[in-house]
């Protein structure tokens, strides 16, 4: 269990890092919610 919360943390700051320098897309509120649906599944 903790090695896949820590692969989902680690994807989840990737994620974000991402979005970050593409700001200009709209798409960054769902990307930065598609890591905590995912938490809420488990």
């Amino acid at each position: 269990m903790n090695m896949k919360k820590a692969i989902i943390i680690i994807a989840s700051t990737a994620i974000t890092l991402y979005t970050i320098k593409n700001r200009k897309k709209k798409n960054t509120e769902n990307v930065l919610y598609y890591p905590y649906t995912l938490l809420e599944k488990k």
